[in-house]
Parts: C-alpha cells; sequence; structure tokens
C-alpha cells in the first residue's frame, strides 16, 4: 500500500485585548473553502519548527512581527483529499491592537471576530476544535 504524504502546516491565533480574533476570510475564487474564515499560516519547511513556522507565515502575511512568546494550543493530523495534514496551531500571548489591523493593506482582508462569530465562519473542523478549546480571558 502506497504511503500518502504528510504536510505539516501551523496557524497561529491572535487576539486583541477583548478577546477578539483575527484571521482572513478567503477569497471567493479560492479552491477551498472559498469564503470561510482562515488564520495566518501555512507550510513547515524541513528544516524549521512548526513553532518557527507559524511566526515567519504571520510576518509574511501581515508584516507585524510578534515579539512575545507563543505557545503550542491544539494540533490534529487528517487526511485530506489525496494528503495526510498535521495542523498545529499556536496561541500569541501578544495582544493585537486593533489600531495595528487598520493599517494593514486593504488586499491582507484581515478581520476581527468573537468567539461565536468563528465559529460560525468556518467549516475548517481543525479550526472549530482549536477555537472552541480555547479559553477566553479579556486583559484590562
Amino acid at each position: 500500500m502506497e504511503q500518502l504524504p504528510i504536510r505539516k502546516t501551523a496557524r497561529l491565533v491572535v487576539r486583541d485585548k477583548n478577546d477578539h480574533i483575527y484571521g482572513f476570510i478567503r477569497p471567493l475564487g479560492s479552491k477551498s473553502r472559498a469564503g470561510d474564515l482562515d488564520f495566518s499560516g501555512g507550510g513547515v519547511a524541513d528544516n524549521e519548527t512548526p513553532e518557527a513556522a507559524a511566526l515567519r507565515e504571520f510576518k509574511e502575511e501581515t508584516g507585524f512581527e510578534i515579539s512575545e512568546p507563543i505557545t503550542f494550543h491544539y494540533g490534529v493530523s487528517e487526511r485530506d483529499g489525496d494528503e495526510w495534514f498535521t495542523r498545529y496551531y499556536y496561541l500569541s500571548s501578544e495582544r493585537i491592537s486593533p489600531c495595528d489591523i487598520t493599517q494593514l493593506p486593504e488586499h491582507i482582508g484581515m478581520v476581527c471576530a468573537s468567539k461565536t462569530t468563528v465559529l460560525d465562519l468556518t467549516d475548517c473542523q481543525p479550526h472549530k476544535a482549536a477555537i472552541d478549546c480555547l479559553e477566553f480571558t479579556a486583559v484590562a
């Protein structure tokens, strides 16, 4: 039996001080999950850790550098078509400022949403599971 390839991906979940989650709405022309909410992230290169990949992808996609530590939050392996994915979700302890988001180029399309809205906006089961088990404690 042929071994299916395993693709590692890492995502970074970022919140503001009011526990709003920041993500991206996938463009309507996307190959999969068009209009779905997604988190910054992507593939893990052979020579990097999932944590490093999550930080690299966040900087590449938003231009922001996260200076605070990030922590592993949730992981899952699943089959998607002809590939197996190992998905790593990290949580940033740094709370992003909403005014930082307004400075992003419009094409980036980052949105801010509550936990309930995020769960409504995504059909991706690993995304739902990662957010559903997230504890929310707004900071003053």
